[in-house]
């Protein structure tokens, strides 16, 4: 080990963090990535409406490494990405936080060791596939509010099925729209499309009393950005 070596890591910092309303709980998703691909993370809620529940996309992160130059890189900054995970976990009282299976082992010890229920999440063709279409569905049914978020949305209008129709995939080598992006990714669609499932697959343990009343009303600036602009783009299959 050289002693004057400097490392630059990719870490975020967050401020202000707002806890959840006590009526409900969280879900989330993390797809880790270190140098190449980036560290997404995803966090989310389900809300009564008229329509049905919602799934309500809250927290959308994403470390992205960096290149340098001249051969350097900042990588994501793993103990970083932990603490403030762990952190949103609290505050958004996350009763069910699943890690893709590659690089996460550390992750789910660490976090489950601080009281988060974590597991790890097996991204197979079958599942992927599956998570994917029932995002699809929900979003052309109006029953997903997602950020305003300009990489997530630009991930999900790229989405395309591969040849052999089972599995959804990212356009390969092509650039992104977003300056300093390089190519076009995933990884925060997988996080999303995760939360959504969880929420879909246990709908009764995530809202305490269903007679609370939430406006049904769906066109907020985020949503109403991604239904009208966007819609057609996530129809994979019936096109």
């Amino acid at each position: 080990n050289n002693p004057q070596e400097v490392r630059i890591m990719a870490g975020l910092e967050i401020s202000n963090v707002i806890p959840i309303d006590p009526r409900f709980v969280s879900v989330a998703h993390a797809d880790p990535g270190s140098v190449r691909d980036s560290f997404g993370f995803a966090c989310g809620h389900a809300e009564p409406s008229e329509k049905g529940v919602v799934s309500v996309i809250d927290v959308v992160l994403e470390w992205l490494p960096k290149e340098l130059g001249k051969g350097r890189r900042a990588i994501v900054d793993y103990l970083n990405a932990e603490e403030i995970i762990l952190e949103l976990c609290k505050a958004r009282k996350v009763n069910n936080l699943t890690f893709d299976q590659f690089d996460s082992q550390g992750f789910i010890q660490s976090l489950w060791r601080n009281g988060v229920p974590t597991k790890k999440l097996h991204f197979a063709s079958g599942n992927q596939f599956a998570m994917y279409e029932n995002l699809r569905l929900k979003i052309n049914q109006g029953l997903v509010k997602i950020p305003n978020h300009e990489t997530l949305v630009e991930e999900l209008k790229s989405l395309q099925i591969n040849s052999s129709g089972t599995r959804v995939d990212h356009p390969h080598n092509k650039d992104s729209s977003i300056l300093g992006r390089g190519k076009i990714s995933k990884d925060l669609a997988d996080c999303v499309a995760v939360v959504v499932w969880h929420i879909s697959k246990q709908e009764r343990v995530f809202t305490r009393d269903t007679s609370a009343h939430f406006n049904p009303d769906m066109s907020g600036s985020a949503q109403a950005l991604f239904n009208s602009r966007y819609q057609s783009k996530i129809d994979w299959r019936f096109r």
